[in-house]
């Protein structure tokens, strides 16, 4: 479970997001999650996006973030009404969905950052006129450095990862035995290999 917080450290880290800011996360699964948290840590208002009001819902209480928003065709009017008019200084998508990484376009202030935290095998697009006239920093963030990993595991040893993150413990012999069962049960949602 390092590794996607870690992810999102080396956004967070990327972007450089400073106290005060406003950062939008769009996707609050594993690594939507890591930015979030690391954002927050950063001393931003952190706004979450996503689907699913159940993941919103455990993201609101693990990553103590400001706002969580249900994605619906009011998006942007939701954004506007949690962060008084004002349109987020970074938008971070965590989610590798094609349609709502070129969405992120609409949710940045002028001047304002989108970094690509998720991946997404196609090509993305989006209107040039309307990135130029907002000046507009397009980022991607790939993978953690070794830094980012040593800071993740100090940030659990001072216990500033709050243990509902993880949902199950195994012992490190268990897991090939663990994985090959095919079966996993995480926050509600069986998941077959």
């Amino acid at each position: 479970m390092i590794e996607p917080l870690s992810i999102g450290a080396h956004g967070v880290n990327r972007a450089d997001v400073q106290s005060g800011e406003t950062v939008l996360v769009v996707g609050a699964g594993p690594i939507g999650l890591g930015v979030a948290h690391f954002s927050k840590l950063k001393g931003a208002k952190v706004i979450v996006v996503d689907l699913s009001a159940e993941r919103l819902e455990f993201c609101k209480e693990w990553s103590e973030c400001d706002e969580t928003i249900v994605v619906s065709p009011s998006i942007i009017d939701d954004i506007l009404s949690v962060n008084d008019n004002e349109y987020p200084t970074i938008v971070f998508d965590a989610t590798g969905n094609k349609k709502s990484m070129e969405q992120a376009f609409n949710y940045v202030n002028h001047g304002g950052k989108i970094v690509y935290v998720g991946l997404v095998k196609d090509t993305i697009e989006f209107v040039d006129p309307e990135f130029h006239a907002k000046e507009i920093t397009l980022m991607g963030s790939r993978n953690a450095t070794l830094n980012d990993f040593d800071f993740v595991i100090e940030q659990i040893r001072q216990g500033k990862i709050q243990e509902s993150y993880f949902t199950k413990h195994i012992k490190f012999e268990d897991v090939p035995e663990f994985f090959e069962q095919g079966k996993f049960q995480t926050n509600k949602t069986l998941i077959e290999l």
